[in-house]
């Protein structure tokens, strides 16, 4: 159950201008130093969401002549359900006409919590379930002592149902009007194969393969608030990608310490991307893009007392096409001036950082004090362009660090202190980039988490 209001509207600081278009404040703009809203205040989600799930799975070893096979085959069952109710409190009793405005807010001194009116009056309410059945084998058969070939299949039904309902104000008579029930089947294909090759003990080296098949956001989604699945979208194929992977792990000082490389390219060759065909309105899966990336890791202890776990990510993005077929064919259409022959082939993609890194280490003091400090790095990322004409924007990259102390006060009971975000960093974790509803959703600030840990 959340309220929520938008920071948007127009601003109007000293001596009169508008710092976004750097025009003088117009009317139904502000006094000097004031903002006003115009964007949606004490909005309303009422929401319920349960999830019953289940996986079961077999492990047979089995010999085949020389070699020795390790199976493991499952099923996994999933039900989702999700209802949703939406509306406003900033609302008269019963709804009456017209609505309560809020007064406008302090540049220097706005209130963060919304304290307008409560009184909740819904608009419509959202039905949804999604079903998944799907069943996977996967062999490990050993050829030697230095090779070894894997492979592994998962076949799933994926279904997914949505219903819009209306609500009328209670001054209206409060009826329902039920909406019409959308729905979408996917049936689900993916695979792997590998090969290990061990040239000695304590290292390996193995080049994999695979695909991966991802029911499309609107025909799975059982949160969408505004729209749901409705039947342009319920009838979306999925969308595929492609991996192919080589890397090599060694396990050093005696198997304490285990080191990973990779190089991996991920190619998705058929996502979402707006048709722009008038006779076709539904999205196309014309999308394409691809990732190249080095992924490097270590894990393990250091010395008796000293652990260490670390990772290092680069990678490389790419659109590849970003807009439809249509619009290939028809660079000049409405909707098509921003990737009219693909002008958009070759930006990065969108939410990506290139280079993102963590470490987290612990050390064993005297009488099992324990120590413990982490950081993680994300690099800068960069949005979807408005226009070709637009620069990129990218997000400031930031560190937040981490750290951890725990003291056992008997052999079943200790206390651990952890304080995340310890330089208190100011970041996003999330951006969207347009012109008339921009918004960013920060990190969590540091926190202090103090618990007392129990073993029987």
């Amino acid at each position: 159950y959340t309220i929520t209001s938008a920071v948007q509207g127009i601003f109007c600081v000293a001596p009169g201008i508008n710092p976004y278009t750097g025009v003088a404040c117009a009317a139904p703009a502000p006094a000097v130093n004031n903002f006003a809203p115009s964007g949606p205040r004490g909005n309303l989600r009422d929401t319920t969401n349960e999830l019953l799930y289940n996986q079961t799975d077999l492990t047979w070893e089995v010999g085949t002549g020389p070699f020795a096979h390790t199976i493991v085959a499952g099923v996994a069952l999933s039900r989702e359900a999700y209802d949703l109710d939406i509306g406003s409190v900033l609302r008269n009793p019963l709804g009456a006409l017209p609505n309560p405005v809020l007064p406008l807010l302090d540049l220097s001194n706005p209130v963060p919590i919304y304290n307008g009116p409560i009184n909740a009056i819904y608009s419509a309410h959202t039905e949804s379930t999604v079903d998944n059945q799907a069943l996977y084998v996967f062999d490990a058969v050993t050829l030697s002592d230095q090779w070894e070939v894997n492979g592994g299949v998962r076949v799933e039904r994926n279904e997914a149902e949505s219903r819009i309902n209306t609500i009328a104000t209670p001054a209206a008579g409060g009826a329902v009007t039920v909406g019409a029930l959308n729905s979408n089947a996917d049936d689900l294909l993916s695979w792997r194969v590998g090969v290990v090759f061990k040239p000695v003990e304590n290292a390996s080296i193995y080049a994999a393969y695979g695909n991966s098949q991802t029911p499309s956001q609107p025909s799975v989604t059982v949160i969408n608030a505004a729209a749901g699945c409705v039947a342009a979208s319920c009838n979306i194929e999925p969308e595929k990608a492609e991996n192919i992977e080589i890397g090599a792990k060694w396990d050093a000082m005696g198997g304490r310490l285990s080191l990973t490389a990779a190089l991996f390219r991920n190619e998705r060759t058929n996502y979402r991307v707006p048709s722009n065909d008038p006779g076709d309105p539904a999205v196309q899966l014309n999308g394409q893009s691809r990732v190249d990336g080095v992924a490097l890791g270590a894990a393990g202890l250091i010395t008796d007392t000293w652990s260490i776990f670390a990772n290092y990510t680069w990678l490389d993005s790419e659109v590849l096409q970003g807009v439809s077929d249509f619009c290939l064919a028809n660079p000049g259409a409405a909707g098509c001036a921003l990737g009219g022959n693909n002008a958009i082939a070759g930006d990065p993609l969108p939410v990506t950082p290139e280079h993102s890194f963590s470490a987290w280490t612990t050390y064993e003091l005297r009488r099992g004090l324990l120590i413990g400090y982490g950081a993680t790095y994300q690099g800068d990322y960069t949005f979807a362009r408005a226009s070709t004409a637009q620069p990129f924007f990218y997000t400031d990259a930031y560190w937040v660090h981490r750290a951890m102390v725990s003291y056992p006060l008997t052999d079943q009971v200790s206390l651990q202190l952890n304080v995340n975000n310890l330089t208190d960093e100011t970041y996003f974790i999330r951006v969207r980039n347009n012109a008339t509803s921009g918004w960013a959703t920060p990190g969590d600030g540091r926190q202090f988490v103090l618990s007392a840990n129990m073993r029987f």
